[in-house]
């Protein structure tokens, strides 16, 4: 009979009202029973987005307990702040990583309350499981972030104090040269060359600052960056061949600035038998493996070894160092693998946790290919 009243003459219905409003929330709403597995009595609908299993697979007659999914160097921890909560009631508050469905390491913020019975006893915990990756992922870029340009400025402002010392140096000793004008020349000149390297540290210093940490990190798709980065680029007859189509990174915005120091370097030192520059991707044990290789002249062993220094080889200037501070950002780490006359190769390893594949698919073979 009521089903013929207008909606806002309807009686009020508390429960569907709660169960609506705890399903639509962000995050995980639930109850759970007092041992050892959390056995969860009841889990909102929240749990698809940030677990990717279903409330079923967890309630009932579900085949995975909760407490399976949490990483398992987080159990002691949480079974302790439990302990305290049965002991002394209050707030279970607890940070911790989860394993995915999908086989993601996610952050959560597990934050509950205790039910009591009458004569003391834990009954049931209740609470509300929050995704905090993404903060934790841009708390930690910052922090890493930071680091670097604390030690960079260090390091450079000894380097510019230095170079103003010098040039300091050349003056004073023209100034008592005032009647040689040969050797007022000679140390004009050098103080020039003393000014030149100090307005390099400057404008490296000035790219650096803009380019590493400037903005939190974002999800980036590998292709769309790659193709956006070689764009302006003479390619002249080399192919740039992409694939990642689904591949995602977790990096700093300048990743784009990456992909185009290394296709750039690859241009200009590759000679003349490079036709191919390739992007493309592996599962390691420590992550996913990020390539870009081409078949070009490739780097000598020598070469290798300072091949990130600052300012390191020709034409590189800022690049490949500032290539390793971008990557740095999210401890995604680089290394060059390839073998003299068979091209280089560089490998970018990113860490479990900071790659996606937007469809959900995985590459067919083990090389990317």
């Amino acid at each position: 009979m009521n089903s013929s009243l207008p909606d806002d003459a309807r009686p009020f219905d508390r429960e569907l009202f709660l169960s609506t409003l705890i399903n639509n929330l962000p995050g995980i709403v639930y109850r759970c029973a007092n041992d050892r597995d959390r056995t969860l009595l009841s889990i909102s609908d929240g749990c698809r987005e940030i677990t990717g299993y279903d409330p079923a697979d967890f309630t009932g007659t579900g085949t995975v307990a909760f407490h399976d999914i949490i990483v398992p160097e987080y159990g002691e921890g949480i079974r302790q702040k439990l302990q305290r909560l049965r002991e002394t009631g209050g707030v279970f508050e607890a940070e911790y990583r989860i394993r995915t469905k999908t086989g993601e390491l996610r952050w959560v913020l597990d934050r509950g309350r205790g039910i009591f019975a009458g004569d003391g006893k834990l009954l049931y915990l209740e609470g509300c499981i929050m995704d905090v990756t993404a903060r934790n992922r841009e708390i930690l870029a910052c922090i890493r972030s930071n680091h670097q340009l604390r030690l960079y400025l260090g390091v450079h402002e000894h380097d510019a104090l230095n170079e103003i010392m010098i040039l300091k140096g050349y003056l004073e000793l023209s100034k008592q040269s005032i009647n040689e004008p040969g050797r007022i020349d000679g140390y004009l000149r050098k103080g020039q060359s003393s000014l030149d390297r100090l307005l390099q540290v400057f404008e490296f210093t000035r790219t650096f600052c803009h380019s590493v940490g400037a903005t939190v990190p974002v999800w980036q798709n590998v292709d769309t960056i790659v193709r956006d980065a070689s764009a302006s680029l003479p390619l002249r007859k080399v192919n740039v061949i992409m694939e990642c189509p689904d591949l995602e990174v977790f990096a700093d915005p300048s990743l784009p600035m990456v992909f185009r120091i290394l296709i750039d370097n690859a241009l200009r030192h590759g000679g003349d038998r490079l036709t191919r520059i390739r992007i493309f991707s592996q599962t390691t044990e420590d992550g996913r493996i990020l390539v870009c290789a081409d078949d070009g002249t490739g780097i000598s062993e020598n070469g290798r070894q300072n091949l990130f220094q600052r300012g390191y080889g020709e034409n590189h200037g800022a690049g490949l160092f500032l290539v390793r501070q971008i990557l740095d950002t999210t401890g995604i780490t680089i290394r060059e693998t390839g073998s003299y006359g068979n091209g280089a190769r560089f490998e970018m390893t990113v860490p479990e946790g900071g790659y996606r594949f937007r469809t959900g698919t995985m590459p067919s073979n083990p090389d990317g290919s």
